[in-house]
């Protein structure tokens, strides 16, 4: 029987841990609030999160940005003033939205994340893979 996911709050924000489908899939999704305008997600196929120093997220500075956490219908939605992080519980799929509910950025449906064990030198790794789908009206430069 399948482990109904769980959700537990932190200071900064949420630890969700989901059912896990299969290796491949991700298992525990962690969602920061850095900013009003920055949540900082981190998913593993793991039952943690890495705690190493990332160098792609911005470090908090100032007075720590007043956020909510709410479940209904399936969802965690961490809130901001300015931003919302909705995580599907069933799949882990986020969806950005800013305060107005209008769709920032969305990963695929189902979950959007792919995780593929595989050995480098030895040492036991993953090969990741995340799909976004973008509203028409948003344009991104690479």
């Amino acid at each position: 029987m399948a482990q109904k996911p769980s959700v537990k709050q932190l200071q900064d924000g949420v630890l969700i841990t989901l059912s896990k489908p299969n290796d491949n899939a991700v298992r525990t999704i962690r969602l920061r609030v850095v900013t009003d305008n920055i949540i900082h997600v981190q998913a593993s196929p793991l039952d943690s999160v890495s705690t190493k120093q990332s160098l792609m997220a911005v470090a908090p500075t100032g007075a720590a940005p007043k956020w909510q956490f709410k479940q209904k219908k399936g969802q965690g939605i961490v809130s901001t003033s300015a931003l919302n992080a909705t995580v599907s519980l069933p799949t882990g799929e986020i969806v950005f939205t800013d305060a107005k509910g209008r769709v920032i950025l969305q990963e695929r449906k189902n979950g959007g994340k792919l995780f593929k064990p595989v050995v480098v030198e030895g040492e036991k790794l993953y090969e990741i893979e995340q799909v976004f789908d973008s509203p028409p009206t948003r344009g991104f430069m690479a």
